[in-house]
């Protein structure tokens, strides 16, 4: 669970498009305090959800498939789990019924990167294994991330299961003005961590703001690292190296920017333990543990003792429903012949360790 924060998206207002602070907000469980390490189901209380931003999201999207379901909870989907349909026709039973999509290149993986797990391979199919490549159905978010009836959600307040953001989110009223050939910095925060990458997109606000309008307008980054900034102030502000792919994407050469925070060395991404019977496969989901590290790692940080899935970039920046309250902070390039005016820029998180993908919108003036 994850959100755009900076600018200001119109999913942490309430319904008559007033912002909400970060510092004085209210959040899914009642919390006051943006901070909150609340961990419990259908409590949202970190940074990263503030004013429930992070319930804007999508579930039940894999590389490949026609469209999100909307639907299915558990840790090792497969298409057919998730109601995917190819060409109109449901996809048959098993981990692999359709040529694994993967374009993600190696170097920008971020979960079970060695397909060394228990259940093997299983996120061939997940978002990020082909970045921008998977449906969504909406380019704002909906709320809750599940359909209407769904066992499973829990929407912003105010709004209903299945809401789409791109229709019922209110434009904020205090729009970023950036000028035409400059840099805009964007940031988003964590609730929970699933990996996977992220783009930033812009779509003219006077239309139909449709996926199609959002990846016609994918922007590129500017500079080479992220600034990682601490919301409570506990530490300095740190730049780390980015991971910058533009292959093997969507829109072709569209860039994207790995995740750069990585969880805990098992399929759970948190509660690792690592002994004997974490060795060797595991083809009954009802029989394999998903707290199985992948290995013991020799320099495996506190909150993780079993490793991580991929290098700690500075200092505390590790974890899953632990992140610490931080931004993570690009700068992106507005081009210079982007025609003045009024448009919507769209985050869009495509993870990989979960069938779901995390969208946020927020006004900007191009001036």
């Amino acid at each position: 669970h994850g959100a755009m924060l900076t600018p200001v998206p119109r999913s942490t207002g309430d319904k008559d498009g007033t912002p909400i602070d970060p510092e004085s907000t209210e959040n899914q469980c009642g919390a006051r305090n943006p901070y909150s390490t609340a961990s419990t189901p259908g409590e949202y209380c970190g940074y990263g959800c503030t004013g429930d931003a992070c319930l804007w999201y999508q579930v039940g999207c894999l590389v490949g498939c026609d469209e999100c379901s909307l639907d299915g909870k558990e840790m090792w989907p497969t298409p057919a789990s998730v109601q995917c349909a190819r060409n109109g026709t449901a996809v048959p039973e098993g981990r692999e019924p359709f040529p694994s999509p993967r374009t993600v290149p190696a170097e920008a993986r971020s979960w079970n990167i060695e397909g060394s797990a228990q259940m093997g391979d299983w996120t061939a199919y997940m978002p990020w294994s082909a970045p921008g490549a998977s449906p969504i159905v909406d380019p704002c978010g909906v709320a809750s991330g599940f359909k209407k009836g769904s066992q499973y959600a829990s929407p912003p307040k105010g709004y209903d299961a299945g809401d789409l953001g791109s229709i019922v989110l209110d434009k904020t009223g205090n729009a970023t003005v950036v000028r035409a050939g400059e840099d805009l910095e964007v940031g988003f925060g964590f609730e929970v961590n699933h990996g996977g990458g992220y783009s930033y997109r812009l779509c003219k606000a006077d239309g139909d703001l449709t996926e199609e309008c959002f990846q016609a307008g994918a922007l590129e980054f500017s500079g080479d690292d992220h600034l990682i900034t601490w919301i409570d102030g506990s530490k300095d502000d740190v730049s780390i190296p980015a991971t910058t792919i533009s292959e093997g994407t969507t829109p072709a050469k569209s860039q994207w920017r790995r995740n750069p925070i990585p969880a805990c060395n098992c399929d759970l991404g948190e509660g690792c333990h690592y002994d004997a019977k974490c060795d060797g496969e595991c083809t009954d989901p009802s029989k394999c543990d998903s707290m199985c590290a992948y290995e013991q790692q020799s320099d495996a940080p506190e909150r993780c003792p079993t490793g991580v899935q991929f290098p700690v970039p500075s200092d505390d920046l590790y974890g899953y429903g632990d992140v610490p309250s931080i931004l993570v902070k690009d700068k992106v390039k507005i081009p210079r012949a982007l025609a003045k005016g009024e448009y919507v820029l769209s985050w869009r998180w495509d993870c990989e360790q979960t069938p779901q993908i995390w969208n946020s919108c927020a006004d900007l003036t191009v001036v």
